[in-house]
This record gives structure tokens, C-alpha cells and sequence, in this order.
């Protein structure tokens, strides 16, 4: 359980506030005070969350929002009054931002009829060494490192979404993401690791099951 105060900061970092419906937030400020099976039903609390998730959101717009460069486009995933991406998501060759899709910068063009062409490259020595792969981009445009937290590795290693996490732990979604994102410190109780143990152990057998069926297809067992 969380004060109002910390249910508002944690609220107003969820990345959807901007997009959610004043329904959709009371939701999720009830759960924030209380648990996913039981959210609060006190409704000074409740609003006192609301207020503080509202003054948290617009202190963080005030504060990352700047005048935007001639063809920036404003973060389409909080719209166009939200915050803009933190500017660590990749780009792609469109200029345009690989998580939520807006406008970054120009679009990377061809050499046009009058440019000359460029020279071709010279091949590479032989005890040229080759150049190191890129990075790889996680999964669903996470950004941060998964092994920072254990919701963040149990996600990127099962695919759960945070409802499906938040529904299996007993915890808000709003908290699930602040927890994979490393807004909040992870707090997970005995019950709650056993659960995601319970559902790794069931990922394992079903897995193994698919690995010995696919060696039976093949012929690699009888």
C-alpha cells in the first residue's frame, strides 16, 4: 500500500496518464493504495492521489517540454499536450522515433541526379577487424536494462504484459511498470516470488515438452 502522495508520483509516471479517462485513473489510484484484489475504496485518498498524480504530471510537462525543432513532432503515445520521449529511443532511417512512431529528424534521402556519386568504398584488409554488431533493441521498445529489476527480466523473457503481470502479483499495472522501468524500488513479497517461480516452472515443462516433440518430428528421438 502506498500513500496518496506516493500513488500520485507513481500514477503521473505512468506512461498512458495522458490517455487515460478520469474512470481509468480512479482505477488505478484505488489500486495504487491498495492491492490489484482489494484497491482502496476511500475516496479522500483516492482524490488526494488524483491531485498529486495531476500536479506530478504537469511539474514533468513543464519541466521536459521545450520548443520544438522545426519537423519534431510531439510523443504520440501522451499526445500532443504529454511529454515528449526522453530522446534515447532509437531512430529509424525515416527519422522517425522507433517507440512511439513521431518525427525526429529529417528523413535520411538518396544523392539526387546532380550529386555527385560517391566514391566506392575501398575493400577491407584482410587484418581489418570487422566492425562490432549494434546493440540489440529490446522487445516492445523497452529501453531500460531488463536485469535491473525481476519484473523486467521475467517480461522480456516471457512476453507478459504488464496486466498480465500486475493480475498474477496482485499490484496495479501502473506499479508493474514502475517496478520493470526502475521508477520505483522493487518490492516483491515471499508469495508474490513464489508465483513468478510457480509460472516459470510451468514455462519450463511446457517448453521441454516442445523441444522433445520437435526432436521426436525430426527423428532425433524415438
Amino acid at each position: 500500500m502506498m500513500t496518496p502522495e506516493a500513488a500520485g508520483a507513481a500514477l503521473a509516471a505512468d506512461p498512458t496518464f495522458a490517455t487515460m479517462n478520469d474512470a481509468e485513473r480512479e482505477a488505478e489510484a484505488a489500486a495504487l493504495l491498495g492491492t490489484f484484489a482489494e484497491p482502496s475504496d476511500d475516496p479522500l485518498d483516492i482524490a488526494m492521489a488524483l491531485e498529486a498524480a495531476a500536479l506530478a504530471f504537469r511539474a514533468s510537462t513543464a519541466a521536459t517540454t521545450a520548443a520544438p525543432m522545426p519537423g519534431v513532432e510531439a510523443c504520440r503515445l501522451n499526445g500532443a499536450e504529454g511529454p515528449p520521449c526522453n530522446g534515447d529511443q532509437p531512430i529509424a532511417g525515416n527519422g522517425r522515433c522507433m517507440t512511439c512512431g513521431a518525427q525526429r529528424t529529417a528523413p535520411e534521402t538518396a544523392p539526387t541526379a546532380v550529386q555527385a556519386a560517391p566514391a566506392p568504398a575501398a575493400p577491407l584488409k584482410a587484418e581489418t577487424a570487422p566492425a562490432a554488431a549494434p546493440a540489440p533493441i529490446l522487445r516492445h521498445g523497452v529501453t531500460n536494462d531488463p536485469a535491473a529489476s525481476f519484473l523486467g527480466r521475467f517480461k522480456e523473457a516471457t512476453g507478459a504484459t504488464d496486466r498480465e503481470a500486475a493480475g498474477m502479483l496482485g499490484m496495479s499495472r501502473a506499479t508493474v511498470q514502475a517496478y520493470a522501468a526502475g521508477r520505483l524500488p522493487e518490492k516483491l513479497d515471499a508469495k508474490q516470488a513464489a508465483t513468478l517461480r510457480a509460472d516459470i516452472a510451468d514455462r519450463l515443462l511446457l517448453l521441454a515438452d516442445l523441444d522433445r516433440d520437435l526432436a521426436v518430428a525430426m527423428g532425433e528421438l524415438d
